[in-house]
């Protein structure tokens, strides 16, 4: 191999694991919707297995018009009153986990452009500070479901 070839791959081995982080989207679902309904929330497992934290900033989707991350908190200071509110990015630490579950982290998913059905998909891309874009399919789950579909 000639110098400036070997120095170059070298090179490129040092760089190429700093520069992405390693954060995978798992077990992505929504739940169905109501009639005409056009809101619903995903839940799914976010995995950070590289070196850096990662950083989850937004998430999409084209059959709606607009996706949120939201946090639900129990507010014991307010009788127990239970708030949802939209957060700017969630950090995903190096080697850690996020499982977005009902009454935790999740995605608000608004003006969808139709009503959702169990046993469908919904195209989502969650896009993070260090690894981009993930594109995944949530699978869409019954009305009352707590939990990733077993199908």
């Amino acid at each position: 191999m000639k110098p400036h070839i070997a120095a170059f791959a070298a090179l490129t081995l040092l760089i190429a694991p700093a520069a992405f982080a390693e954060t995978t989207v798992e077990h992505v679902w929504v739940r169905a919707t109501s009639g005409l309904g056009r809101v619903t929330a995903g839940y799914g497992v976010i995995a950070n297995t590289g070196a850096k934290a990662d950083k989850l900033l937004s998430v999409t989707t084209p059959d709606a018009k607009m996706a949120e991350i939201h946090e639900s908190k129990n507010q014991m200071a307010r009788g127990g009153v239970i708030s949802m509110e939209p957060v700017n990015a969630v950090p995903i630490p190096a080697g850690g986990k996020l499982d977005m579950k009902p009454g935790g982290f999740h995605v608000m998913i608004m003006q969808l452009s139709r009503p959702l059905k169990a046993g469908e998909t919904l195209p989502l891309v969650f896009k993070f500070e260090k690894q981009g874009a993930v594109k995944v399919e949530a699978k869409v789950a019954p009305l009352g479901a707590a939990g990733y579909p077993a199908n």
